[in-house]
């Protein structure tokens, strides 16, 4: 069961939203499920979060069956949110995290509609620090940066001072 929330449209400078968030809920029900967003493409980010449990997401550039945790060293999980489908749905597997029976689960999806303002894309990491990742093709006002290994899912703001670092998702100390 899913109960939608309105599609926020964020203006991508043509007049028109550049890309649509819509927020809901399902019921786990301990099986493979998928849920129906007010979307009517396939997301290119879910995140999911529910009880006591630790806040996962999926991107369209992830391949095969992977979530990433948002908080902590955790390295991506399978079984958790398994496809980003069309139609505006995707399919969570029977991990805990996104799936107990009768629990209430929280989603937020995104989808791209092309303008320049939003993208989900992917690097390979090189080892070398102050690396400028130009493939977005616009200067982002906020960046998140996951690994598929056990490392913490980082963000930072345009605004943020970046001699800091990057900030966690687990609120500990700047990276």
């Amino acid at each position: 069961m899913s109960r939608f929330l309105p599609l926020l449209g964020v203006g991508g400078g043509g007049g028109g939203p550049s890309f649509l968030i819509t927020a809901g809920t399902y019921t786990g029900n301990g099986t493979t499920q998928q849920v129906t967003t007010a979307l009517s493409v396939a997301p290119d980010l879910v995140i999911v979060k529910g009880g006591s449990s630790i806040a996962g997401c999926r991107t369209s550039t992830f391949s095969g069956d992977k979530t990433k945790p948002l908080t902590g060293d955790t390295a991506i999980y399978a079984d958790g949110i398994t496809s980003l489908d069309a139609g505006g749905k995707f399919t969570v597997g029977a991990d805990a995290s996104v799936n107990t029976n009768a629990v209430a689960y929280y989603y937020l999806a995104i989808v791209d509609s092309g303008a320049p303002d939003f993208a989900v894309l992917t690097y390979t990491g090189d080892g070398s620090d102050n690396r400028s990742i130009t493939e977005a093709g616009f200067q982002p006002q906020m960046v998140w940066v996951m690994s598929e290994g056990a490392n913490a899912a980082n963000w930072v703001t345009s605004d943020h001072n970046i001699a800091l670092g990057s900030q966690p998702f687990n609120g500990l100390a700047n990276n």
